[in-house]
């Protein structure tokens, strides 16, 4: 994967792909880099702001969770149960059992 982003920095996919690896890897920080890689070239990229909003939950980090998703409802605010998974995000953000 790595040569393939040597190759092919531009390739948001590829950015994707290897945060989904670093991710269940358990290298959350580095999933979260490549993520930022992946939305800075591409700030429309409704999977790479889910994924940023899912490992940011992993990690703990609810209010950056909370607003990676805020950031994929204005991207797509028909998104499947977007609006209970912003409710449930917010309970965590603030402190509040799910």
């Amino acid at each position: 994967m790595d040569d393939a982003l040597v190759l092919q920095p531009e390739a948001v996919a590829l950015w994707v792909a290897r945060a989904r690896v670093r991710d269940d890897a358990g290298d959350y920080g580095g999933a979260i880099a490549d993520l930022a890689v992946a939305v800075q070239r591409d700030p429309g990229d409704v999977e790479a702001w889910e994924m940023l909003s899912a490992v940011e939950r992993e990690r703990h980090a609810s209010g950056a969770a909370y607003d990676a998703y805020e950031h994929v409802l204005t991207l797509d605010p028909l998104v499947a149960d977007g609006l209970k998974h912003r409710a449930e995000l917010r309970r965590e953000r603030d402190g509040h059992p799910v």
